[in-house]
């Protein structure tokens, strides 16, 4: 089996592949290198872990960032595709439990900035999305 956080990234994927905008370009991967674009990219950063109760072994209140990267080429109309992306990938994960992995799926923050990919000037729309979710402590692979 695979962490739970692999798991959820997966069904992240999942969930935002096909959009109208971006299409099969998604990526679960901070660091590949975008060949095609518009393209996203989805990954895993911090995550706060709390004991939820004292049995043994205890269950772990997991609260992951998940960050969604909406990656555009430079152009005219930059702000307008990042929106478009941003509002399709909004669509399709707000209120989703990435496949019953997650209690909870929320959007906590967008920041849109300019960036060099590939030594392409590149518009990036970085969306980050808080999920809730329960592991025993020895068993993180397992969401409960």
């Amino acid at each position: 089996m695979t962490h739970a956080r692999k798991q959820i990234r997966d069904a992240g994927k999942a969930l935002i592949t096909g959009l109208t905008t971006t299409g099969s370009q998604v990526h679960a991967s901070r660091s590949y290198t975008l060949k095609t674009l518009p393209a996203l990219r989805i990954y895993t950063n911090e995550e706060d872990i709390e004991p939820d109760n004292l049995s043994s072994p205890c269950d772990l209140m997991r609260v992951l960032n998940i960050v969604v990267e909406a990656v555009v080429a430079k152009n005219d109309t930059l702000d307008d595709e990042l929106d478009k992306i941003i509002a399709e990938v909004e669509i399709v994960m707000g209120g989703s439990t990435l496949s019953g992995l997650v209690r909870e799926l929320i959007l906590t923050n967008i920041e849109i900035e300019m960036s060099a990919e590939s030594n392409i000037e590149t518009g990036v729309a970085r969306m980050t999305w808080r999920a809730e979710y329960r592991t025993k402590e020895n068993a993180p692979e397992v969401v409960t």
